[in-house]
């Protein structure tokens, strides 16, 4: 009875904690898409937030070390696939520390079709500061704020924030 009780707790508290971090991370997004330039780790093109506008844009901050964020990739994969000739962008914005190599080299590996920059000049900051990996923030052609998704999210929930930003 005892071991039943304290599981109970403990997944009580879990819950608690996860709800606590969800609306501190959604509460600090930024409603409108925010100013950013970053450089493409496929060619070196400049990506910026001016580039963007009139485009529904899912933003991801991922790194190659994280086990969700590299079950995500083949759903933002199949997102520009399915999206991408309707104005959708799909951003990945590594948080590596390690420096572009091995995001280079996860990009190849996973076959990757979206645009991929390194986290640099305080974007993280600019996002509200992203607290935890997978965060996937998705604007509409307007550059609001539809959908903020901490944490890993199945292909269903990215396609359906992406449909809701299309709306």
């Amino acid at each position: 009875m005892k071991a039943n009780a304290r599981r109970l707790t403990a997944i009580t508290l879990m819950g608690m904690l996860l709800l606590l971090v969800t609306a501190v991370s959604v509460g600090s997004a930024p409603a409108t898409l925010p100013d950013f330039t970053l450089t493409s780790l496929a060619d070196g093109t400049v990506i910026d937030a001016g580039s963007l506008r009139g485009k529904t844009v899912l933003v991801n901050f991922w790194a190659t070390w994280c086990p969700p964020c590299r079950r995500e990739i083949p759903s933002l994969i199949r997102l520009q696939e399915e999206f991408g000739s309707d104005d959708v962008v799909v951003l990945g914005i590594a948080v590596d520390k390690g420096g572009p190599g091995a995001v280079r080299t996860m990009m190849e590996a996973a076959g990757i079709n979206y645009p991929v920059a390194m986290a640099e000049g305080g974007v993280t900051d600019d996002f509200g500061g992203v607290f935890a990996i997978p965060a996937t923030y998705v604007y509409d052609e307007a550059g609001r704020l539809v959908s903020m998704i901490p944490g890993y999210a199945a292909h269903e929930t990215l396609a359906g924030a992406v449909k809701a930003a299309l709306r």
